[in-house]
């Protein structure tokens, strides 16, 4: 279903290429420098990989991912965040949870979890 959609997503984005192009935010500088390095030869993949390993990187690259392309961050963070926090919750009842997941999802994960439990009071 997720390839359904994302597909669905992008070709949305791709119906118009050149509104696209010149609609697309710049990324914040710190990001463009990483991944305009990767994209030019000038970062290895791997180090990039290390460079967006934090939980502030990342958040920089959903951020960005989210004012760029919206309906994209949509299918893959959003909706995949509200999934996981429900399947965490209905199969974790106590509360008491260890989870390993990407870091992209750290932030949306909790915060739907938090959702969910204000619902539950």
């Amino acid at each position: 279903q997720t390839i359904r959609e994302m597909k669905g997503a992008m070709g949305k984005l791709m119906m118009n290429p050149s509104q696209l192009l010149t609609s697309i935010p710049p990324p914040p500088n710190e990001l463009g420098n990483i991944f305009g390095g990767l994209l030019s030869g000038q970062n290895d993949p791997k180090e990039v990989v290390e460079m967006i390993k934090s939980r502030e990187r990342a958040q920089q690259c959903t951020t960005y991912l989210r004012r760029a392309f919206p309906s994209i961050y949509h299918v893959m963070i959003t909706k995949r965040d509200v999934h996981m926090a429900s399947m965490l919750r209905e199969h974790c009842s106590d509360g008491k949870v260890v989870a390993v997941v990407g870091m992209a999802h750290v932030e949306g994960i909790e915060r739907e979890w938090e959702e969910l439990d204000a619902k539950n009071k």
